[in-house]
């Protein structure tokens, strides 16, 4: 046999011998070079979506575009990588397999092409003088989705091709790119890492008492937290990040217990958590405290199933002990922060408003939206359509039809994504959203035997994220809208990744 055929099946017995000899305990087969690269593509958009203002603006979300279309590419782009690399990426025709069998890829796919369609068949068109206006009803085909033609700097279809197409892509790739159990849980390190560090701006930036966004930029709102310009947004993008960090806890936690691992050091990810959730009262966002008390109500849940089946909680009491000290201390640091005279006034008013719901205007914008749903049911008024129709519908309404300030009150959102999205998309193109995440409770069932506790506190916070778009508009800010993809997809990799012993060479032939 000739030395060059020697030498891949000497480079073969190698790496078997490694996985058989290796520490079970910290042997990992590294990243291939395809999979670090989008690993950090991957990061580099949660990163971005975050301190670029919540990714709401129409610059950020082209940015946040180019980046998603550049990092789903890269799936299947050649690449030439060393016979020396202990994991070979896998090429892009086995990527471009795992994709068509992704439903939420044909589902995403569907939804993209039914607000294109109604981007291009304009049944309404904006029109304005400089100081008022109007739309005005145009000849379009009536049997297929229509939308309205309206400036792209407020919203249409295009734009919300951006809104949703962006973390749609993301998701793709994650999903495809993101393989070995090892990538999940780095990307949620990343995320952690940067929610952490975000919430730590937040935090200096409240206890300057400064007015201005980075120290230097007065935004057109004064309800912003950190980089985020809306409370509510950056209320549940803190819920998203406490999922994760409570998860890596869970996940690390459990792993130790397996491996009889005495220290309990993964604690020390618990201070993660109390600087991240004791931010959310400084927020003052009602929605978001609500669901975070309700978070983690859900985590002391499933710590109480771990206690359960693991009696050997901890075995290292002076490492507990430390853990202990360093939470009290960073609790001490931080609550006296909190304003609690400005969250029970707020209380006080959200019992007021559930006390006599009628006296709320969101009570009546949820009213008029439904109303505003019935008349085209079906295919929807086209994406970003609400801001523009909904003033007809608003008319009459004592509470919603009069001026705050001398200026007529005026609704860009439904604070209601889960009643917004069907009035713009209609059922038809609601349905691919609802079959699309039809997808993760099916892999769930299928695989049930693999669902950790890190797992089920993954999806936990991602199903209360979804409880909360049912009380404001927060689905439509990209960075929560990413971040709320990322755990779900680690959720999955988790459950049915590939194990960190991999030798894609076996499977490319």
């Amino acid at each position: 046999m000739s030395s060059g055929l020697q030498e891949p099946i000497r480079l073969d017995l190698v790496r078997r011998f490694r996985r058989l000899t290796g520490d079970p305990r910290s042997w990992q087969a590294p990243l291939a070079a395809r999979d670090q690269i989008l690993l950090g593509a991957v990061g580099l958009q949660l990163v971005f979506s975050c301190w670029a203002l919540g990714a709401v603006r129409l610059w950020a979300q082209a940015v946040m575009s180019v980046l998603a279309v550049g990092a789903f590419l890269l799936l299947f782009v050649p690449f030439v990588e060393s016979r020396d690399d202990e994991v070979v990426s896998p090429t892009p025709r086995q990527n471009l397999r795992v994709l068509l069998r992704f439903p939420l890829f044909w589902c995403g796919l569907l939804l993209m092409a039914y607000i294109a369609i109604q981007g291009f068949n304009v049944a309404w068109e904006y029109h304005t003088d400089g100081n008022s206006w109007w739309l005005k009803h145009r000849d379009h085909v009536s049997w297929l989705p229509s939308g309205m033609d309206t400036p792209l700097d407020g919203n249409n279809p295009f734009r919300m091709l951006m809104i949703l197409g962006a973390p749609w892509l993301v998701l793709c790739t994650a999903w495809v790119g993101l393989r070995r159990k090892r990538s999940a849980r780095l990307v949620l390190w990343i995320a952690a890492v940067n929610g952490g560090i975000w919430t730590t701006f937040g935090i200096l930036q409240f206890t300057t008492g400064t007015d201005l966004m980075f120290w230097r930029w007065d935004p057109p709102t004064s309800a912003f937290w950190a980089s985020i310009m809306y409370l509510n947004h950056a209320g549940a993008y803190i819920n998203l990040c406490l999922s994760i960090v409570l998860a890596l806890f869970l996940y690390y936690y459990g792993r130790s217990r397996l491996r009889f691992i005495r220290s309990g050091s993964q604690l020390l990810i618990l201070c993660l958590a109390v600087l991240i959730g004791g931010s959310q009262l400084l927020t003052l966002s009602r929605g978001a405290i609500v669901f975070c008390g309700a978070l983690l109500l859900y985590f002391l849940f499933l710590v109480c199933i771990l206690s359960l089946y693991r009696r050997d909680s901890v075995r290292s009491p002076l490492s507990l002990a430390f853990v202990l000290l360093l939470l009290a201390g960073l609790a001490y640091t931080l609550f006296p922060l909190i304003d609690d005279k400005k969250i029970s006034w707020r209380f006080g008013k959200l019992e007021e408003l559930v006390a006599e719901p009628d006296r709320s205007y969101r009570y009546h914008l949820n009213l008029n939206t439904w109303e505003m749903l019935k008349e085209r049911w079906w295919w929807g008024w086209g994406a970003g359509a609400f801001r523009y129709y909904f003033p007809v519908y608003q008319r009459g309404n004592p509470v919603l039809d009069r001026k705050v300030g001398g200026r007529q009150l005026f609704f860009s959102h439904a604070h209601n994504d889960l009643l917004q999205l069907p009035t713009e998309l209609g059922v038809a193109g609601s349905s691919a959203i609802v079959v699309g995440m039809l997808y993760w409770p099916w892999l769930a069932w299928r695989r049930w035997r693999q669902v950790s506790l890190a797992v089920m506190m993954l999806w936990g916070g991602s199903a209360l994220t979804i409880l909360h778009a049912s009380f404001d508009t927060i689905l439509h800010c990209p960075a929560v809208l990413v971040l709320f993809f990322v755990l779900l997809v680690a959720g999955g990799r988790l459950m049915s990744g590939e194990p960190d012993h991999i030798d894609y060479e076996s499977l490319s032939g």
